[in-house]
């Protein structure tokens, strides 16, 4: 890899969750307009509770008998457009946490009232409308009624969703802040509860009671009905409250429905039901400024919409008038504005956008500027993307930044930041969208004539509306939040050997030695050993990172049979040139004691049957001498300068050489003659649009360069050279050159007979015509990868926590077109990264849907990075799997399936064809066409190079543009109706409702339930959300209390119906303690926490159809593979029936086996 780019914490007690809140100050403020002090614009969510073990299903009733005579403050009670109910310092809102305890709170943002609500009248508040559930959960319908009799309050509320609808626990939550209750003393039918001032950590009974009193300034709030509820403090998390929860249980009937019922008494007469303050806020026009509109229809045109990026745009923005957190913006329709409708940029990759905009006449006084606005090609830290000049009718002006970080975010995260709110999210082909809303402090006094606007070229910038008036109301900070042992996570010890000849060794997939039937070759499509022609085989590996590959030789010993046995036949060697060479004075000497530890670990991989990949570059940094005419200062330069600095290219084969003719004192080999080496990557992510600009003498050589290349064409030099199509072009050559001087120097210098590859990350159309030229198409994807927020590869990071599932198998799904077809692919780099909450999933998403495609190899990303983490417990970070059984274990399952070939590959396929005639800039592929691997085979081909595979005689292909495949039965153009051209020539069935099924009929995915189905001879395995069950032809699963992924395997060759020994797994989650994370979505994580590592615990009841066996006996496995309990089973309807459960016993239980006795 390149040096690139729910939670829930359980108290000590049953039943008890933590909120946490920031105490950060709530509004969009004067933003330190004179002080420096950053605006702040949050919002807060709130936290998961949980139904009492003895709740039943009833209504209930719930008085609130107010005395409030303290001030006119606490007695007139305010109400927001969204429901809540503000009183003084107190608050008081529904909320709802699903099947996964993911929490929506009635807030702005999740609730969105029907037509014609909220009615507010100065006695009555009705509000009808949705609550939409964060992480695509569904939505709820609900009802409030808020009415004010005389001295008396009544509150009627109710949530209600679809039957069955996954539901932990609704809530009514009061929060009491802490300086106005700490120390103060609450009575539960008359027992006292007093909420500790000092300490956070003090526990506090469930409560259960018909009245609870709570003082006040003077008289006290009385609660009275059949109360089931508990107090939490939420101090330990960044709160400043103590949040006391008062648990509904569902109505009768078939939907899943809570409803309240309160009344307040006491209240002040005379008093009135007040909204809660709104500003007086002013639209914009921007209409002569706009240069864009929402929608692109040709990436890379100079013109259109949006970024300019084709289908990646926001289409499904609606014009007119639009209202985020109380602030109104007028977004223009382009039918009506000349095909116009927003502003955007130039900066990195779009320098023919817009340069500056003014905007005159505005006239209009106001305390806030606010923006509608996000960034593509974002700085990962906070710096200046532009600039605000502001100038006032009186002649003054004054200045404003806009930063990214902290003003604006990248409009493909989800990242709130102290002046960047999420306002509107979308949805287009290829991501989740989304804008932010932004307030920055203004003269009130003065009347604002114009603004300027000015991009800093750091980024481009998105702007969608501008309006301007009074501040908004309180905005609720964000809340923290700590996971820690509790009712929904155990800790646990992990295990790191494998048991010889347990149920988890799998090394019985590897052949000893590595090499033991000659050298790998590539075969048309599949890779196949030389001496066993015929036969395809694939790898299934992962990488050994920096400090990984120096290891003692007991410990390369021990390693070396743990992967084995864990199921890896191959093995990346990365990130290991800087560690081989920084102690030598020019960088070249290989420092004696790390090239033997290398040497001897690749000699007891090949012993165990593992075979090695490796790179020629990665992160080494020449020394200055050994590169006289230009400056290396990191990886970034030295793959810019390689293709026009001599002496780069010289460091790099003098490298090269030293490495390659190495004799390994191990082996008896030589590097480049060792046939457990199989295949090397030239140049580790060498794509070259991105890194030359950043250099202080590369630019001009590129502009030499480039005009040598222009002359040889005949043509003249663009004036905005290295934005124009010629020079995206002449970078390509440029990169097909290099490799073809560096592979011709391999190959023929050195005579090197391992495999060869390069270009091996990006999804850009264009990189296809040299990825044709390779011996096997090498691609890196991962689900999750970290956002850096503020700093590059520092905390805090940004994830979305969504399931790959519910993205269309996002990945390996945008891989799937950068093959070519006819030749092996691998994918080298990947990784479903902690922290997210599904990422068990990937196992069987790759094990399926690479073997789908007829790929040849997945490397996880990454086994280690360090020495130490591979023999001694450590906390889970965002790559290594070694301290991650979660992914450890998704490997298990992943590579049984691939390496065996449990799934079939598809009948037929798709190809997406096209000559370097057709170059199409920088664009990825149409995401339609890749939607289309998920029904049958896809992959590219550059015909320029008179490239043929099987699938040219096969119902279609795809081209770009169109009519360029004679004597094809159809051609399919891209465009929207893609698929439907595809489903047409019978390519391909439509998938409907989100729902595809391979060609195969063995895979099926529901991306709108987010469930995925895998059903074959040797495997059947399951991606379930909470409350969604799955059958298979043997295995039938009852919906799980949480999210899981189910797969049951053989444990040998043999094929379900015949084996004897079963695998199945049960993958849930696996946290560190204390992990903490910014806000309730668990997307901005803080903190990674420390050991024990925590299990999420998880039952699913399970069903096996009986065959010819007497009986079964199925056995909770530890992580070594030991034995250690046995479940029930019983016998119905000719299913053996039991209950999967990961706390059974004290160890972690991520698989069980079954034996069948005959």
């Amino acid at each position: 890899m390149g040096l690139r780019q729910p939670v829930y914490r359980p108290a000590r007690r049953p039943g008890k969750h933590r909120i946490q809140r920031r105490t950060r100050g709530g509004s969009l403020r004067r933003a330190g307009d004179r002080s420096g002090v950053p605006p702040l614009l949050r919002r807060e969510s709130g936290h998961a509770g949980q139904l009492s073990e003895g709740s039943k299903m009833r209504r209930f009733l719930i008085l609130f008998l107010a005395v409030c005579t303290a001030c006119a403050a606490w007695a007139a009670p305010r109400i927001t457009p969204d429901g809540e109910i503000l009183c003084g310092p107190l608050r008081l809102r529904l909320a709802w946490f699903d099947g996964e305890w993911r929490m929506t709170g009635q807030e702005r943002g999740t609730v969105f009232p029907a037509p014609g609500y909220p009615l507010e009248q100065p006695e009555l508040f009705e509000l009808e409308g949705t609550l939409r559930l964060f992480h695509d959960a569904g939505e709820l319908r609900l009802t409030e009624r808020v009415e004010l009799l005389p001295g008396a309050l009544k509150y009627r509320a109710a949530l209600r969703g679809k039957p069955g609808m996954p539901c932990r626990s609704a809530a009514l939550i009061l929060e009491l802040p802490v300086a106005e209750f700490g120390g103060k003393t609450l009575k539960a039918d008359g027992r006292p509860v007093t909420l500790d001032a000092v300490s956070p950590a003090a526990a506090y009974p469930e409560l259960r009671a018909e009245r609870i009193a709570i003082p006040l300034p003077e008289g006290e709030l009385v609660i009275s009905g059949k109360l089931t509820g508990y107090l939490q403090d939420e101090r330990n998390y960044g709160g400043n409250f103590y949040s006391l929860r008062l648990l509904g249980t569902p109505e009768p009937g078939a939907e899943t429905a809570f409803s309240w019922e309160l009344r307040f008494d006491g209240i002040e007469t005379g008093v009135t039901l007040r909204p809660a303050d709104k500003a007086e806020i002013f639209p914009v026009d921007i209409s002569r400024a706009a240069n864009m509109a929402w929608r692109d229809e040709t990436a890379g045109d100079g013109k259109g919409g949006w970024t300019d990026q084709g289908e990646n745009d926001v289409r499904d923005l609606t014009p007119g008038r639009q209202v985020f957190f109380d602030v109104p913006f007028e977004l223009l329709d382009p039918g009506r504005n000349g095909g116009k409708s927003c502003m955007v940029f130039s900066g990195p990759d779009r320098e023919y956008l817009l340069k500056s905009a003014r905007i005159d006449g505005i006239g209009r006084r106001g305390e806030r500027l606010y923006f509608l606005h996000a960034l593509s090609w974002a700085p990962e830290d906070v710096r200046t993307v532009a600039t605000v000049e502001v100038a006032y009718t009186d002649g003054t002006a004054e200045r404003l930044e806009v930063k990214s970080n902290r003003d604006v975010c990248n409009w493909w995260s989800r990242v709130r930041a102290d002046n960047a709110l999420i306002a509107w999210r979308g949805r287009n082909p290829q991501s989740e969208t989304t804008l932010y809303l932004s307030g920055f402090a203004l003269d009130p006094a003065r009347t604002v004539e114009s603004l300027k606007l000015t991009p800093a070229g750091s980024a481009v910038w998105m702007v969608a509306g501008i309006s301007i008036g009074g501040e908004v109301p309180a905005l609720r900070p964000q809340i923290r939040r700590k996971i820690t042992a509790g009712k929904e996570f155990r800790p646990f010890e992990q295990q790191f050997e494998v048991e010889k000849d347990s149920a988890l060794d799998f090394s019985f997939l590897n052949h000893v030695p590595a090499g033991k039937f000659g050298r790998v070759v590539a075969a048309g499509d599949h890779f196949e050993f030389a001496e066993r022609p015929g036969e395809p085989v694939r790898f299934y590996g992962v990488n050994l990172c920096w400090s990984a590959h120096e290891l003692t030789h007991a410990q390369s010993d021990l390693l070396a049979v743990r992967l084995a046995r864990l199921g890896f036949n191959s093995v990346r060697i990365h990130h290991y040139d800087m560690m081989l060479t920084e102690r030598a004075q020019n960088r070249l000497e290989f420092d004696a004691e790390r090239l033997d530890r290398l040497d001897y670990l690749i000699a007891r991989l090949k012993e165990a049957g593992i075979y090695v990949t490796i790179d020629l570059y990665t992160t080494r940094i020449p020394a200055r001498e050994d590169v006289p005419d230009i400056e290396i200062r990191s990886l970034h330069d030295f793959r810019a300068a390689l293709p026009l600095v001599p002496s780069v290219r010289e460091n790099f084969k003098a490298f090269a050489r030293k490495l390659l003719t190495h004799r390994n004192p191990y082996t008896g080999n030589e590097y480049r003659r060792e046939p457990a080496i199989f295949s090397i990557c030239v140049v580790n992510e060498n794509l070259l649009p991105a890194p030359w600009k950043e250099h202080p003498q590369l630019p001009a050589l590129y502009r030499r360069a480039f005009a040598d290349w222009c002359a040889g064409k005949g043509i003249a030099v663009p004036a905005a050279f290295d934005d124009s199509p010629e020079f995206r072009r002449f970078l390509l050559d440029l990169q097909q050159q290099t490799y073809d001087r560096l592979s011709g120097f391999l190959r023929d210098e050195l005579g090197v007979r391992a495999l060869l590859s390069d270009n091996n990350n990006g999804e850009s159309m264009s990189q296809t015509p040299e990825r044709a030229t390779l011996d096997y198409t090498d691609f890196h994807g991962y689900w999750e990868h970290p956002v850096f927020i503020e700093k590059p590869w520092s905390l805090p990071h940004y994830y979305t926590q969504e399931s790959a599932v519910r993205r269309e198998a996002a990945v390996p799904r945008l891989g799937m077109a950068c093959r070519i077809l006819g030749k092996p692919y691998m994918i080298t780099e990947t990784d479903y990264c902690f922290p997210n909450h599904q990422r068990g999933e990937g196992g069987l998403l790759l094990g399926a849907y690479a073997g789908f495609q007829n790929w040849s190899g997945i490397y996880r990303f990454a086994y280690s990075h360090f020495n130490t983490a591979m023999f001694e417990p450590a906390a889970c970070t965002m790559f290594d799997s070694v301290r991650d059984p979660v992914n450890l274990f998704a490997d298990r399952i992943g590579a049984l399936m691939f390496r065996r070939f449990d799934v079939q590959p598809a009948r037929r396929s798709v190809p997406f064809l096209f000559t370097s005639d057709d170059f199409p800039g920088y664009a990825v592929y149409p995401a339609d066409y890749t939607r289309a691997g998920l029904l049958t085979g896809i992959g590219s081909l550059d015909a320029s190079r008179g490239q043929t595979f099987a699938g040219l005689e096969g119902p279609a292909v795809v081209t770009a543009p169109a009519g360029k495949a004679a004597g094809v039965k159809t051609v399919v153009a891209v465009d929207d109706k893609l698929l439907a051209g595809l489903a047409a020539a019978g390519a391909i069935t439509l998938p409907r409702n989100g729902v595809y099924r391979s060609d195969t009929g063995e895979i099926t995915l529901d991306s709108a339930s987010g469930t995925l189905r895998v059903v074959t001879p040797r495997t059947e395995g399951f991606v379930l959300p909470a409350g969604q069950a799955g059958k298979g032809e043997l295995l039938e699963l009852a919906a799980p209390d949480t999210f899981t992924s189910c797969v049951l395997t053989s444990a040998g060759m043999e094929p379900l119906a015949e084996s004897g020994k079963l695998l199945l797994f049960q993958l849930t989650d696996v946290m560190n303690s204390g992990i903490t994370f910014r806000d309730s979505e668990n997307t901005v994580l803080e903190d990674y926490g420390t050991l024990p590592l925590l299990l999420r615990r998880g039952r699913i009841g399970a069903a096996l159809r009986r065959g010819a066996e007497k009986a079964v006996k199925v056995r909770a496995l530890d992580m070594a593979g030991r034995r250690t309990a046995e479940l029930p089973v019983s016998e119905k309807a000719g299913r053996w029936h039991f209950t999967l459960d990961n706390s059974i016993t004290e160890e972690a239980v991520l698989c069980y086996e079954i034996e069948r006795i005959f």
